[in-house]
């Protein structure tokens, strides 16, 4: 419900809203801990990350994630939760697709690995805010 605008009337579909797929809670929580695993499974990240985007899906994430602070300072300004859905919507979806497309753990080229361990704890970071925002308990295992 939080992806509604607030001048827009809502229509609460229950079955739609525990889909694990699409602008849903359940999908963003989903993609939290995924995330989370990706970086509990890697261990310390090195201090010093590089940012070497290699595939377009990894620029568009970065992007989202250069985007999310404006959101939320719109949608604290316009009293408009939906902005800050919306936006959190957008990173967990472009890092769906990075995640589908990368291959991040077994990257053999350490410095690529540890930037893109960098992108991973950013989307983490971003995500757990969002989702505070919104009033959700983010989980770390689904």
């Amino acid at each position: 419900m939080a992806k509604t605008n607030p001048d827009n009337d809502v229509i609460f579909d229950p079955e739609e809203s525990l889909r694990f797929e699409g602008n849903t809670g359940p999908y963003l929580l989903y993609t939290y801990a995924r995330a989370m695993s990706i970086l509990n499974r890697a261990g310390e990240l090195s201090e010093q990350p590089l940012p070497l985007y290699s595939s377009s899906e990894e620029l568009e994430l970065a992007k989202a994630l250069a985007t999310y602070p404006e959101k939320v300072e719109s949608a604290a300004a316009g009293y408009n939760p939906s902005l800050v859905a919306s936006q959190v919507y957008e990173i967990a979806r472009a890092f769906s697709q990075w995640y589908a497309s990368s291959n991040i753990l077994g990257e053999s080229q350490v410095d690529l690995r540890n930037a893109r361990l960098h992108l991973v704890a950013a989307t983490v970071a971003a995500l757990k805010n969002g989702l505070t925002l919104l009033g959700i308990d983010a989980l770390e295992k689904m």
